[in-house]
């Protein structure tokens, strides 16, 4: 059966192929960054309860807040990279419906 595709007909399955698995690529990173970014929250409300429960003025109150902070800095990040993907993922998924609908 291979020997019935056309040259051009296999190119163009390479690149459906390709352009599938590059959204399937980014669809997975989108998935990773969702879990990093749900765990950097819930670490994030955890040093904020710690530093709540600590005694005022303490190091331990402040080891908690500078956790928070650098948690908020994750999640700003985490954030960023979400919509570079999305943006990504969108050029992926016309750029296969385009190879599709040929």
């Amino acid at each position: 059966m291979a020997d019935r595709v056309s040259r051009d007909d296999r190119t163009r399955l390479a690149q459906i192929l390709a352009a599938m698995q590059q959204r399937d690529r980014l669809q997975e990173e989108l998935n990773q960054l969702a879990d990093e970014r749900e765990r950097a929250v819930a670490d994030q409300e955890r040093a904020r309860r710690m530093m709540d429960s600590a005694p005022s003025g303490s190091g331990m109150e402040e080891r908690f807040r500078n956790s928070a902070l650098e948690l908020e800095d994750q999640i700003q990040d985490a954030h960023s990279r979400q919509a570079r993907l999305i943006t990504e993922y969108r050029a992926a998924d016309a750029e296969l419906d385009a190879l599709l609908s040929e």
